[in-house]
This record gives structure tokens, C-alpha cells and sequence, in this order.
């Protein structure tokens, strides 16, 4: 059986997961909730000494969860970069419209 250290731990991986799934969806608005949920279990984990013996697997499951926030910067970023294309062609619109009633 599992201790408590051990389901928040899984937990947190759990958490990152979810929030990956989200940002491959485009599902921005649910992740500062999950991440504050994140950020609540791994404080109270790491409120006390990680013993030796699950150093090593507190450590794999850090670095997976270290992977999947690089991932969801990643998308996060090309989110941004296609927002910020669309709000371009938005603008070159409005501009082609409003020459367009000033020539009329």
C-alpha cells in the first residue's frame, strides 16, 4: 500500500499531466487552477525530509514533471505566437477597411 507520501507525489504527476493534456488542447483557462492545486500538494510534500529511500523516485518524479512544464512552455509559446498572428491580421483588416471607407 502506498503511503501519503507517496499519493502526493503521484498526485503532482498526475496534475502535470492533466495540465499538459489541457495545453495540447488549447484549454488555457482550467491550468492556473490545477497549478495552484500543484503548488499546494508539493509544499505540503516537501514540508517534511524526503527519506533516502524514496530520494531516487522523488527525483524521477521531479523530472518528469521538470519535462512536461518544458512542454507545456512550448506550446504556450507557439499559443502566444499564433494569438499574436491573429491579432496582426486583425489589425491589417481594420486597416484595409478603414482605407477602404476613406477612399470611398
Amino acid at each position: 500500500m502506498p503511503t501519503e507520501k507517496q499519493v502526493e507525489l503521484q498526485q503532482v504527476w498526475i496534475i502535470s499531466q492533466k495540465m499538459f493534456e489541457l495545453a495540447k488542447n488549447s484549454d488555457w483557462e482550467k491550468l492556473p487552477d490545477l497549478e495552484n492545486e500543484r503548488k499546494k500538494i508539493m509544499a505540503l510534500f516537501f514540508s517534511e525530509a524526503v527519506s533516502d529511500q524514496d530520494s531516487a523516485r522523488v527525483e524521477k518524479i521531479i523530472q518528469d514533471v521538470l519535462a512536461i512544464n518544458d512542454n507545456i512552455a512550448v506550446l504556450a509559446e507557439k499559443e502566444k505566437m499564433s494569438i499574436a498572428l491573429q491579432r496582426q491580421n486583425i489589425k491589417k483588416r481594420q486597416n484595409v477597411q478603414s482605407a477602404y471607407l476613406q477612399n470611398k
